[in-house]
């Protein structure tokens, strides 16, 4: 009898042993584990915007998926690199590099959107940036916002959610103006996107989502900012993204090149 009771401790001792090595060996797992089960007092308190905002959010990624007749089964990367880190990329687009050699060969061909779930996981568990690749007219786009999409399903409901901003670039530009053209783009898009009810509410707690770990940005389409900003473009870019991961280790952000 003492034997089996030994045995038991000893193996439930070796479980829990296991799991915390793991969870140590695995740290996005504790961020996931705070969100699905508990809030902390600091936390910010999104509850009375999450449920119009995740409404609105997947109405408007619906709708600009609508007019390229986009489904699950088609128009996604399939082959090659599919991420890579966003501080690498944006150095080598300031400098010029040919990023040819690192883009995935992407085709268009149906197959279930088993591959977007994949990225959404990348994404969660990745620590830094990450940059979405793919041949011109790819789908990085569309893949991009079905990302978004796939966020919001899973977050829509949760108790602190990671917020899911979609931000496109082609309207992007640099002004010596503005002590930071990244924050103040963002602000402008969420209005542009949301209302001046909605949006500006949202953007207000954002430094307080970003200091809990609550926010992935999609950074759409970079490869279409505006030729005269472009150097400056990614300058900024490179200078935001340094600016809050090395305050924030949990930020996560996805960008379409």
């Amino acid at each position: 009898m003492n034997n089996t009771t030994a045995l038991i401790t000893l193996i439930s001792t070796l479980a829990i042993l296991a799991t915390v090595i793991f969870i140590i060996a695995n740290p996005h797992w504790l961020s996931y584990l705070r969100r699905r089960w508990v809030r902390l007092a600091d936390e910010p308190d999104v509850a009375h915007l999450q449920q119009p905002y995740f409404i609105d959010f997947i109405d408007l990624l619906t709708r600009l998926n609508l007019p390229l007749d986009y489904t699950d089964k088609e128009n996604i990367p399939q082959s090659g690199k599919l991420v890579a880190p966003l501080y690498w990329v944006l150095k080598e687009m300031a400098r010029g590099e040919n990023l040819n050699f690192l883009t995935a060969h992407a085709a268009r061909s149906r197959q279930d959107n088993k591959l977007t779930r994949n990225i959404v996981r990348t994404l969660l568990k990745s620590t830094e940036p990450l940059v979405l690749l793919g041949d011109p007219g790819s789908g990085k786009s569309v893949t991009l916002r079905q990302i978004g999409l796939t966020l919001a399903d899973k977050m829509q409901h949760s108790k602190a959610p990671l917020i899911p901003i979609y931000v496109p670039l082609n309207m992007f530009t640099v002004s010596l103006e503005k002590n930071d053209p990244v924050w103040q783009f963002i602000g402008d898009t969420l209005s542009e996107q949301f209302g001046e009810d909605l949006g500006p509410q949202l953007f207000g707690q954002m430094k307080n989502l970003l200091a809990a770990g609550q926010v992935v940005f999609l950074f759409d389409s970079m490869d279409e900012m505006p030729r005269a900003d472009y150097g400056g473009g990614f300058e900024v870019l490179k200078r935001f993204a340094d600016q809050y991961s090395n305050n924030i280790a949990s930020l996560k952000t996805i960008v379409s090149n």
